[in-house]
């Protein structure tokens, strides 16, 4: 599929008077010789929308949202469970780890347990926000700017993820997010 985007890139780039990306790290990735003249124009979200009202418990949630048949979110669903959640339930048996999103994979479908909940769809995906004490998105896979970060960020949840994701994102490590670049590190 790479190659067929690639060559449809090309193809239609020349199609366009402007041309815009999200983030310097997607612009390196079109093979086109005026790449450089893509002006990156960076994602938001409505932090009205996104503002906070969470609903914490006592009890520990992590989340993790996103498309759960989109190859890179269905690789990270399952680094989180195979290789970081049982690092974390060393310390902290009682945590909860929730994977909610659109579509899920059956390879996502697999990791529900009594502790890893797979939502599926959901209406409002500012409930799974609030309810949540910490977002993880250790993401391995892709690029580009990931929204789940800036939501979650505007909800004012502390965030773990990948320095890949932070890539686009460029946020502040240890200030504005925490990142891990194995599963220790995240756990």
């Amino acid at each position: 599929e790479q190659k067929r985007l690639v060559n449809y890139e090309n193809l239609i780039f020349d199609y366009f008077d402007r041309h815009t990306i999200i983030s310097e790290q997607d612009r390196r990735f079109i093979y086109h010789a005026k790449r450089d003249c893509i002006h990156v124009i960076r994602n938001g979200v409505d932090a009205t929308f996104f503002g906070v009202d969470r609903q914490l418990e006592n009890a520990i949630t992590l989340l993790f949202t996103g498309n759960m048949s989109y190859p890179p979110n269905v690789d990270c669903a399952q680094y989180l469970v195979n290789e970081i959640m049982p690092l974390i339930w060393e310390k902290k048996p009682s945590v909860e780890l929730r994977l909610a999103g659109a579509k899920p994979h059956q390879k996502v479908l697999e990791l529900a347990s009594e502790k890893v909940i797979v939502t599926g769809w959901i209406n409002d995906i500012r409930e799974e926000y609030a309810k949540a004490t910490v977002f993880v998105a250790p993401m391995r896979i892709g690029t580009g700017l990931q929204n789940k970060l800036l939501e979650a960020m505007s909800m004012e949840l502390p965030c773990v993820t990948s320095a890949l994701a932070n890539n686009a994102l460029q946020a502040t490590p240890d200030k504005d997010i925490l990142i891990g670049n194995d599963a220790q590190e995240v756990a």
